[in-house]
């Protein structure tokens, strides 16, 4: 088996040549968890030149695929045939592992799954700068018990919200920005410099490590 890699814009495609049995497990899996932890949230397998998949082989596209999922990414098989897709159905992996039937259907796949995922953090954002004001029953204090102006609480909350969707990993700093209600993607890192003490490298360097923590514990459960 040997694998080939190319991109189309900030999505990898992975081809797979060869059949993906049971000597080839071990190879797949660590080619693939290597790819995610290089900082890939968009991968497509391309499976239109494999050859049969077996029981034993899918090992590695599920570990891929719950990977994927854990930072919030989006994973395609793109081509695989009648007898892969069975396969995978019937071991109960159809919506971890969801197949298209080539790199271009896979790839118009992911493009939606982004559009829908962006439209519903911008209309959180939106449903949060337009709800009505209520009254604040508990003062809000920073943590040296001081009161804190709403609109320092409001600043602080907006960075924490960009904190967790940069570790996430699934949107650019400039998506981020934008979703956060930031006017520019520089003043998203100032902020967050300024309330967590990080850089957004730091904050990538920490998302790697989890996946490398959860590559770990999926070999000592495999």
């Amino acid at each position: 088996m040997k694998f080939k890699t190319d991109t189309i814009g900030d999505c990898l495609i992975f081809s797979i040549h060869g059949e993906i049995d049971r000597r080839a497990a071990g190879p797949l899996y660590d080619a693939l968890v290597d790819v995610l932890e290089a900082g890939w949230t968009r991968l497509i397998v391309d499976l239109s030149d494999a050859g049969r998949l077996t029981r034993a082989g899918v090992r590695g596209l599920v570990v891929a695929g719950k990977l994927m999922q854990g930072v919030r990414g989006e994973m395609r098989l793109a081509g695989p045939d009648a007898a892969a897709r069975a396969l995978l159905m019937g071991l109960g992996f159809g919506t971890l592992l969801k197949c298209e039937d080539d790199v271009d259907t896979a790839l118009a796949s992911i493009c939606r799954a982004e559009a829908v995922r962006l439209d519903r953090i911008a209309r959180s954002h939106a449903e949060v700068m337009t709800a009505p004001a209520r009254p604040c029953e508990t003062p809000r204090t920073g943590s040296d018990g001081r009161h804190m102006t709403f609109a320092r609480y409001f600043e602080i909350a907006q960075v924490e919200h960009a904190r967790k969707l940069l570790s996430e990993g699934a949107l650019t700093t400039d998506q981020v920005a934008a979703a956060c209600g930031f006017e520019t993607p520089e003043i998203l890192r100032q902020q967050v410099q300024e309330h967590l003490g990080l850089s957004l490298t730091d904050l990538a360097r920490r998302r790697r490590g989890q996946l490398h923590g959860s590559r770990q514990r999926q070999r000592l459960l495999s």
